[in-house]
C-alpha cells in the first residue's frame, strides 16, 4: 500500500479544509484509518425559496483521490434508496457515469468544484423531481445501458449497438486499415470511416475506450463506519 494521498499531498488536504470552512461550514473532514471522509449537512437552495433543505451526507475520498472519484452517500434515507431515484445500496448517490468523470476531469478536480457542481446538481435535481416530477438535467439509464448511452453521445453514433465496435477500434494501440469498419458496412476501415475514426482516436483517450469495453459490474459501495464526536476534525 502506498502513502495515503492526504499524507503525500498535505497541501491538497489543507485546501479542502479551507474550502469547507469558507463555503460549507456544516461539513467537516475526518481522519478515518488511512483515509479521509467528509461528513455533515449539505444545503440546497431552490430558486425564489432560499435554503430549501439540508441533506445529511458522507463523502469518501478514496486512496487514489483526486483522480479516483469520491463516493457520496445520503445517510438519513431522506431520498429513497432505489434505482429510479438514482440511489444505490447504502445510500450511494449515482452522480454520473464513471467514464464521464474521467473524461471531464482527467487529473481530478478541486473538491470545492465537486461540491458546487456534481454534488449540488444531484441533490437539487432530487428536490426538483419531488416537486415537479421532472429531472431538470436529464437522466441516464442504470448500469451498462447508461455507459452505452454516454459513449453513444460522446462518439456521435446513430445507434447504441455501434458503441462496442467503435470502442474496440479506439482501444487498439496501432489501428490498421485492413480491419473491418466499425460502422458495420462490411468494408475495410481504410475505405470507409478511417478519417472519422482517427479524429475520434485523437479526442477520446485509448484507456477510456478500454474502460468502456469492460462491462463487469462493480460491487456496491458501502459507507465507512460512523465517526462520532471523538473523530478528529482536520
Amino acid at each position: 500500500m502506498g502513502t495515503p494521498w492526504n499524507k503525500a499531498n498535505p497541501g491538497l488536504l489543507k485546501q479542502i479544509r479551507e474550502d469547507l470552512i469558507e463555503h460549507y461550514p456544516t461539513l467537516h473532514a475526518y481522519e478515518e484509518g488511512a483515509g479521509i471522509v467528509v461528513r455533515g449537512t449539505f444545503p440546497i437552495e431552490l430558486p425564489d425559496v432560499g435554503t430549501a433543505e439540508r441533506f445529511h451526507i458522507t463523502i469518501v475520498l478514496p486512496p487514489g483521490y483526486p483522480k479516483v472519484i469520491p463516493t457520496v452517500f445520503e445517510t438519513k434515507g431522506r431520498i429513497p434508496w432505489k434505482p429510479d431515484r438514482h440511489m444505490g445500496e447504502h445510500g450511494a448517490a449515482c452522480l454520473f457515469v464513471p467514464e464521464e468523470y474521467r473524461l471531464k476531469y482527467p487529473a481530478g478536480q478541486r473538491f470545492l468544484e465537486f461540491l458546487q457542481g456534481s454534488v449540488r446538481d444531484y441533490f437539487l435535481a432530487q428536490l426538483v423531481f419531488e416537486r415537479d416530477n421532472v429531472w431538470p438535467f436529464g437522466q441516464r439509464p442504470h448500469g451498462v445501458d447508461g455507459r452505452h448511452e454516454f459513449f453513444k453521445e460522446l462518439l456521435g453514433l446513430p445507434e447504441s449497438r455501434l458503441v462496442h465496435s467503435y470502442l474496440s477500434c479506439l482501444a487498439i494501440k496501432d489501428l490498421k486499415g485492413h480491419i473491418f469498419c466499425p460502422c458495420g458496412s462490411g468494408k475495410r476501415i481504410r475505405e470507409c470511416h478511417w478519417n472519422e475514426v482517427q479524429l475520434l482516436r485523437a479526442r477520446v483517450p485509448r484507456r477510456l475506450a478500454q474502460e468502456g469495453l469492460d462491462t463487469r459490474q462493480v460491487a456496491p459501495a458501502r459507507p465507512p463506519a460512523s465517526v462520532g464526536s471523538s473523530g478528529k476534525v482536520l
